[in-house]
């Protein structure tokens, strides 16, 4: 306790810290005032009269025969039928308070941690100095507590009391970013993705998209490959995958160098004239006069 007082008693703020951490509320009561902590000074008495006063006039000849006997008595005193508590026993109470208690933390409180409660950005990142730290995007706009632990290099966060994620912690002063892919929306996720497996992604509509995807990994640099397969993925999920297979199989017969750079169109009509045909008609639009692919 730092500053005493009725009704605002300001405590020790690594004591705060440390109830915080495994979910205790202190409860600060005014000195010599046993009737304040009534609970706490009946439990004492009850362990004087019960099992103290009895043992009066006993001798004990080792610690481990007096450690003995102290666990019979209180075995039995835990067994008595408690008349202000609907004839339950001591032991059936705890056992009823047990199933409330909540799982103490991985990983033991250590000094010097730091407790925050911050706001997940629309980026679905929370910002500590220059560092900023994924969350899973369904806790996007809602309050997080931010547990920095120095000594673990850990950074815990929490719901609710619940962890939803931790990092590795590093203590720069550049602006430093740790994302997960697993935080990411499914339709962001291919952002972050490398090309291997942005080409697996792809090559799961069919053998043809396979092989449209190994000729654009075979002659396309690498920046401007992983832009080409993002946008590949794009047009999937605007056409589906069977057209997107279909096209790239009627592509595939074409032997042409601009061949990768025609499934990059942001019109995915241009990539097989029947399917264009069809769709024209039903759109009541002028047929084209050419497809170029």
């Amino acid at each position: 306790m730092i500053k005493a007082s009725k009704f605002n008693p300001v405590l020790n703020p690594e004591f705060k810290t440390f109830c915080r951490y495994y979910g205790v509320v202190p409860d600060a009561v005014n000195p010599y005032r046993p009737r304040q902590k009534g609970a706490v000074e009946n439990s004492v008495k009850i362990v004087q009269n019960q099992i103290l006063k009895p043992l009066e006039g006993h001798r004990f000849f080792d610690l481990a025969s007096l450690n003995a006997k102290l666990a019979e008595m209180l075995a039995e005193l835990n067994a008595k039928p408690v008349a202000a508590r609907g004839g339950l026993s001591r032991k059936e109470l705890a056992a009823r308070e047990q199933l409330q208690f909540k799982d103490l933390p991985a990983i033991e409180y250590e000094l010097s941690i730091e407790i925050k409660l911050l706001t997940v950005r629309k980026d679905g990142c929370i910002r500590l100095g220059n560092s900023r730290y994924s969350v899973p995007y369904r806790f996007i706009g809602k309050k997080v507590e931010l547990r920095v632990m120095p000594r673990a290099r850990k950074v815990l966060i929490f719901f609710e009391g619940r962890q939803i994620t931790e990092h590795a912690y590093r203590k720069t002063d550049e602006a430093v970013m740790t994302r997960k892919l697993e935080h990411l929306k499914p339709e962001h996720r291919f952002a972050l993705l490398p090309p291997e497996e942005l080409m697996q992604e792809i090559g799961q509509c069919g053998p043809q998209s396979e092989q449209f995807c190994k000729h654009l990994y075979e002659h396309l640099a690498k920046p401007l490959l992983k832009r080409q397969l993002q946008g590949c993925l794009s047009l999937i999920r605007q056409v589906g995958p069977n057209v997107f297979e279909e096209c790239c199989g009627w592509g595939n017969t074409r032997k042409r160098e601009s061949q990768s750079r025609s499934f990059t169109r942001k019109d995915p009509l241009h990539c097989q004239p029947a399917r264009a045909q069809e769709a024209c008609d039903k759109a009541k639009h002028p047929q084209h006069a050419s497809f170029e692919c």
